[in-house]
């Protein structure tokens, strides 16, 4: 990084909740159409919210891992 005089830099979501509303109206489109797909890993129960600790940091979850009550 430095040999090649690169710059890093992060950003935090919160820094841009103010422009979420545009993003959802911008996307759904793509999402209803199927151009965009997403994946999801749904425990049902809050006793297997300990069960998918593990997943969660192993990393072997599909797609975003939710705990539904």
């Amino acid at each position: 990084m430095i040999k090649k005089r690169l710059t890093v830099q992060g950003f935090a979501m919160p820094d841009h909740l103010h422009e979420a509303g545009q993003l959802i109206a911008k996307l759904s489109p793509y999402v209803s159409a199927g151009k965009i797909q997403y994946r999801a890993h749904v425990l049902k129960g809050l006793t297997s919210a300990i069960d998918g600790l593990p997943l969660f940091f192993s990393g072997k979850n599909e797609g975003k891992l939710m705990v539904e009550l």
